[in-house]
């Protein structure tokens, strides 16, 4: 692999990037920098006109740069079993299925069982295919439930075009739900 390009123009710009990263005050005087990246060539380029798409970065209103965990946010979702529990064993549609090679993911559950006599465990499901399962303890003789809330660093990942299930593993149990997540490729 060959040297970096030594163009000024492209030092300048890094430089300028560099800067504005430390000092976000003085960056407003500053031409906003593109930065340009993905070359897929074996040879880097000679010059520093963009051969791939370039996509600008998001800042709000305050100029502040936005940066989104799970890229688009439109592509987010949250579904919940609402006021009425989880209490059978059959499967329940969470979210449905994407587009063809959209896949559903999961980022964060949140679930109580508010049964006082029946545990269970709580799953869910790519189609019918078991991805996650917790057990869920039944609420305590003094009718404390206990809520479980997990953020997932590396979602769960669904199969393209597959619906999200949830499922109790017993009949009898009181289950709220919340499971939180995006659809992508």
């Amino acid at each position: 692999m060959g040297a970096l390009p030594s163009s000024n123009f492209m030092n300048k710009k890094l430089i300028s990037l560099f800067f504005a990263c430390l000092f976000p005050v003085l960056a407003f005087s500053a031409p906003p920098a593109t930065i340009v990246g993905g070359y897929s060539s074996t040879a880097l380029p000679t010059s520093a006109t963009p051969t791939t798409t370039v996509t600008p970065l998001q800042n709000n209103t305050d100029n502040q740069l936005v940066v989104h965990l799970h890229g688009d946010p439109t592509n987010e979702w949250q579904n919940s079993s609402g006021i009425t529990p989880l209490a059978t064993n059959t499967s329940t549609t969470a979210h449905a299925a994407g587009a063809a090679g959209v896949r559903n993911y999961v980022t964060d559950i949140h679930i109580v069982n508010t049964s006082a006599t029946v545990s269970t465990t709580f799953s869910i499901l790519d189609g019918a295919t078991v991805i996650f399962t917790t057990y869920l303890p039944a609420s305590t003789a003094a009718l404390v439930e206990i809520p479980v809330t997990i953020h997932l660093e590396t979602p769960l990942k669904g199969t393209a075009a597959t619906a999200l299930n949830v499922q109790c593993g017993t009949t009898g149990a009181a289950v709220y739900w919340n499971v939180l997540g995006f659809q992508n490729n």
